[in-house]
């Protein structure tokens, strides 16, 4: 079970499964993006670390590819309601169940079908455009030398007490010059993808979208782990 967590408070964990991902299908091509096809598969160096030096990110990385994303959804939020429209053709049903499945990516299963994707757009459709959000460093999460703590045994890459370690110390290093902010932890590789399923948020309360929306956040950061079998895990962060 595909598993996010999200991070509102200091200490305050939540794990929230929000789609089942189907592990037989192997990736073919990109759809459009897959930060996969970069890894590197060699045992000798198990662990690929994203941190990118400064403020200057290159255009085609994973970090600019999501911001754009974001950024996208936040200024033309009824523009972004009509992708979500021509991407329900990725939706394939077999049997009871319904799947999001894009050629070449592994296949999602949508909990609740295609009702969440409905409500999206008709929330987007009604939604006032907000600011764009722009590359911070400062806020970015840091890994560090912390990747011996693996954790094999769970759907995420790090140990969940790693992962929150790591959000507290970043948040614990920023929270006097930002009061407000906000880190979310994601599964899914190809940009294009995360974004869709922080923005058509099943979660209870909706966090991610609302983090995702948020007018009052100008800043946003990133930071990636990946295995030599591209199981991969991203840090979001919002303030």
């Amino acid at each position: 079970m595909g598993c996010a967590c999200v991070h509102n408070s200091i200490g305050d964990q939540k794990c929230l499964s929000i789609c089942q991902i189907d592990k037989t299908k192997k990736n073919e091509e990109n759809f459009p993006y897959n930060q996969t096809k970069n890894s590197n598969n060699n045992s000798n160096n198990q662990y690929r670390l994203r941190s990118t030096d400064n403020n200057n990110i290159d255009n085609n990385s994973f970090e600019m590819r999501i911001l754009q994303e974001i950024n996208f959804v936040r200024v033309n939020p009824k523009l972004y309601a009509e992708k979500i429209i021509e991407m329900l053709k990725y939706v394939k049903r077999e049997g009871e169940f319904e799947y999001f499945h894009p050629k070449g990516n592994k296949r999602i299963l949508l909990e609740n079908g295609t009702e969440i994707f409905d409500q999206t757009v008709k929330f987007l459709n009604k939604m006032t455009p907000v600011k764009a959000l722009s590359w911070n460093k400062e806020i970015q999460v840091e890994f560090n030398n912390s990747l011996n703590l693996i954790d094999k045994h769970t759907t995420t890459i790090l140990s969940n007490e790693l992962i929150g370690r790591i959000i507290l110390e970043k948040r614990l290093k920023i929270v006097e010059k930002y009061k407000n902010c906000y880190f979310n932890i994601d599964i899914f590789s190809d940009p294009i993808i995360s974004v869709l399923f922080q923005v058509t948020d099943e979660t209870f309360k909706q966090e991610r979208r609302n983090a995702l929306l948020n007018k009052d956040f100008s800043f946003f950061a990133v930071n990636y782990v990946q295995d030599s079998k591209n199981k991969f895990m991203s840090i979001s962060s919002y303030a």
